[in-house]
């Protein structure tokens, strides 16, 4: 009886675990490394000597130089398409290694591109990881050889290390060179190092190797992009130059947010150098944050060009809404035209849980019961920091700009009352920003901002045509001295 209990009790217990769902990170983790070593059996299907080793050596290997780095960036938290995007790459880097090894040798392994477009789209210290993760598994593929490592790891992590800043798809081409300069020297150490002369096959090889992948990578980046949604600075350089349709959309429907959004473009681009951020994020961000207001532009006071405001013939609750649906009409513009993810992240993020106070006091002298969190945004807190400098950086230029006197100390002022209500209201604790990033954003704001809008020198009112002339002076040079 008692054997019978037990019984039953584990099988409901082995259902229990059965039916239970698996996350899809916790399965991917599991698959990724076996899929690794599984490709390494291309092209002969046949297990080699090292096969149950290099499996093992796979799962271990790839929790230290790719889960890892992963853990330690907060954006592969935040979208699990930045997690798949990064293993079906290294995924397609080893089908391209391991064919590249039967047929062309070591020189002809495609480093410079499996690096590159690593390093492009996370950032070169993934880059650089996974390129010391291909080159373990590629050394088992070449039969347990330490020079083929030396030479997978060096050349790769070179890649990644050039291709750390690169805004130009130019510059990729330019480090291709420098990359095949260092191919050839290692082939050349490599042959030395076995007492054999070089062949000039190989040579020519490993000469063209990172040309021909430069070619390969400049013209693959944009698909990886567009179907990831993940890109790289060269593709945030091109979503930022302003011709972008939904950007010409705004222009065109909202003048006044699109101007907002050109000038808060170049304070949160300032701000995020001087904390060592992403300013190409920042500022293609900034550009498109507000793009939600195409839907309804009368309802927002940089649209209305001293015409009638409409929410003063409304109830606060429905502007309260109108408000809201800028924000989610946002997030569906970016998705319909596959903007960046963390772009959509900025949509959401840029007002985050931010009280509307005009609205809330007035729903209150109707109503003194009204909660406030009913007259609150329907973001998310910012989540990264250049979210968090964008969410500061709309706050403030609307503020500066209605300073009828900006002097800089004046700017500082506003600058620092607008920084210190945010960080105070919490709506920064999850962006990463620290009290030091906080002073150095407020520093260049007010610098940025100085130059913007600062005060003019008064003129004499002088009639007839030499006042028109003075006029023209002062809007072409603001000095009003003749050039």
């Amino acid at each position: 009886m008692k054997s019978s209990n037990f019984i039953e009790s584990f099988y409901s217990q082995l259902k229990h675990i059965l039916r239970k769902e698996v996350p899809p990170v916790t399965l991917a983790i599991l698959i990724f490394p076996a899929l690794v070593a599984m490709i390494t059996l291309i092209p002969s299907l046949r297990p080699g000597p090292y096969f149950l080793e290099l499996v093992v050596v796979s799962y271990l290997t790839s929790f230290v130089f790719i889960e890892y780095p992963m853990r330690n960036n907060k954006l592969f938290s935040l979208h699990l398409s930045y997690r798949m995007t990064l293993y079906v790459l290294v995924l397609f880097n080893m089908i391209l290694y391991v064919l590249a090894y039967n047929y062309l040798g070591l020189p002809g392994v495609p480093v410079f591109l499996g690096s590159g477009l690593i390093a492009l789209l996370f950032g070169p210290r993934l880059g650089a990881f996974s390129a010391v993760y291909q080159g373990i598994v590629m050394a088992y593929v070449a039969g347990m050889s330490i020079r083929s490592f030396a030479w997978l790891v060096a050349v790769g992590a070179l890649t990644a290390f050039l291709l750390r800043e690169v805004f130009y798809r130019s510059t990729v081409a330019k480090t291709a060179l420098y990359t095949s300069l260092v191919n050839i020297g290692w082939y050349a150490l490599n042959r030395i190092g076995v007492r054999l002369e070089p062949v000039f096959s190989e040579a020519l090889i490993a000469a063209l190797n990172p040309l021909i992948c430069s070619v390969i990578l400049i013209g693959l980046l944009p698909y990886v992009e567009i179907t990831s949604r993940i890109y790289s600075n060269i593709g945030l350089t091109e979503l930022g130059n302003l011709s972008h349709p939904l950007l010409k959309l705004l222009s065109m429907k909202a003048p006044g947010t699109y101007y907002h959004s050109v000038l808060m473009a170049n304070i949160a681009e300032m701000a995020a150098e001087s904390i060592g951020a992403n300013p190409v994020l920042a500022r293609t961000a900034s550009y498109y944050h507000d793009v939600g207001k195409v839907k309804r532009p009368e309802y927002f006071s940089e649209n209305q060009s001293g015409a009638e405001n409409p929410h003063e013939k409304l109830s606060p609750w429905v502007s309260n809404l109108v408000l809201n649906e800028h924000v989610k009409y946002g997030v569906e513009l970016a998705r319909k035209y596959r903007l960046p993810l963390l772009v959509e992240d900025v949509v959401l993020q840029h007002h985050g849980t931010r009280p509307k106070l005009y609205f809330l006091h007035k729903a209150r002298e109707l109503d003194a019961s009204v909660n406030d969190a009913e007259f609150r945004y329907p973001g998310v807190k910012p989540q990264f920091k250049e979210s968090g400098i964008i969410m500061l950086a709309d706050s403030v230029e609307a503020a500066v700009r209605s300073i009828e006197k900006p002097r800089m100390s004046r700017i500082r002022e506003v600058v620092e009352d607008i920084v210190n209500a945010v960080y105070n209201e919490r709506e920064l604790d999850e962006s990463g920003l620290t009290l030091k990033d906080l002073e150095l954003i407020i520093e260049a704001f007010t610098k940025t901002l100085s130059s913007m809008y600062h005060e003019r020198v008064s003129y004499p009112d002088l009639e007839g045509k030499e006042s028109t002339l003075i006029a023209s002076e002062r809007n072409d040079n603001g000095n009003g001295s003749k050039r």
